[in-house]
């Protein structure tokens, strides 16, 4: 069946927003996996101060913050870059509070599963998550071990099943299930085929992906094999064209309160304030970020950290509305004066 996207707006005709399209969340800075392309757990980089866990009252703390915004946000993903959300205790009480909230059109999840449990996956559907997004790393134990460094507690097949529970649970339900299929580890052609028939069978969407770098100013040493299939159904990585979006139309908060204007931002370079100190409405008309979307405006080269980045989001910036988007971002700061 696949998941229901709606309608896209122009963004060379209505950046700046007065209110972001998506909020990502951090409810925890840390992973219970190690895979070999995540800076995460393979860089010096990543200090303790960022590992931590969200707690519930900063958690309800953003969800008032986001009703402040004049319009209502489209998605809020609980994940805003590498941590594993299910190792928050009270991520199920989160989605609870954030569907109460009616914060957002939909609520979203993106998890490595590997935490999921049979109650745990009643919880999630029952408090009112949209979309359970599963990152299938691998397809067998030796495979999860040779990606993730880690063995699957109850093995390959235990994580397969709470996944198909998972799925068989939110039937008639708002949920859906959203498989994303790595496919470093397998051998063939054939393998991938098989691999997409089982996991097509027990998710309203499987994608096809590569583990690509998507992360600027790191460099990952490949411990599998690719494939290089045909059958690849999602990039991240793709020929640049146009200036990235993501700065302008979604929100970064990790555990620790920091906002930053890319989910890739691993250094938190270009962090621009912290929800400690400042309303999520206020850090969106900051001049920290305002600053941030001229220079981006200018391209990547204008901003180091973005400069080596490889990533090509779906919708991008026509270079030759650029100007444009100045005048309108600079008559705003006018205005605000």
């Amino acid at each position: 069946m696949g998941l229901v996207y709606q309608p896209r707006h122009d963004l060379n005709e209505v950046l700046p927003l007065n209110t972001p399209f998506i909020v990502h969340v951090d409810p925890c800075g840390n992973c219970n996996f190690g895979c070999f392309f995540c800076p995460l757990h393979n860089s010096a980089d990543i200090t303790a101060d960022k590992r931590g866990m969200m707690s519930l009252a900063a958690f309800e703390k953003l969800l008032s913050d986001i009703k402040a915004f004049p319009e209502q946000v489209k998605v809020l993903y609980f994940s805003a870059g590498f941590g594993e959300p299910l190792l928050n205790k009270s991520i199920v009480r989160m989605v609870d509070a954030a569907a109460e909230a009616q914060v957002c059109r939909d609520i979203r999840l993106i998890t490595n599963g590997s935490l999921l449990t049979h109650g745990l996956s009643r919880g999630l559907v029952d408090a009112g998550l949209n979309v359970l997004r599963v990152s299938v790393e691998a397809i067998d134990d030796e495979g999860y071990l040779r990606v993730t460094g880690r063995r699957l507690t109850g093995g390959y097949q235990g994580f397969f099943d709470e996944i198909k529970y998972a799925y068989q649970y939110s039937r008639g339900t708002r949920c859906q299930i959203a498989v994303r299929l790595f496919i470093n580890t397998l051998a063939n052609e054939s393998a991938v085929d098989r691999a997409c028939s089982v996991w097509s069978k027990i998710s309203d969407d499987c994608l096809v992906v590569q583990a690509e770098n998507i992360w600027p100013e790191f460099t990952f040493a490949n411990s599998v094999d690719y494939v290089g299939s045909d059958k690849v159904t999602y990039h991240t990585v793709r020929e640049a064209r146009g200036i990235c979006n993501l700065p302008f139309t979604t929100m970064n908060i990790h555990a620790n309160g920091d906002a930053s204007a890319c989910c890739a931002d691993w250094k938190y370079q270009l962090v621009y304030g912290n929800v400690a100190n400042e309303s999520l409405k206020a850090l969106w008309q900051s001049p920290a970020l305002r600053h941030l979307w001229l220079r981006s405006l200018e391209g990547r080269h204008s901003l180091p950290f973005c400069a080596s980045c490889q990533r090509t989001p779906d919708d991008v910036i026509r270079s030759e509305c650029a100007d444009a988007i100045k005048d309108r971002i600079l008559g705003e700061n006018t205005r605000a004066g």
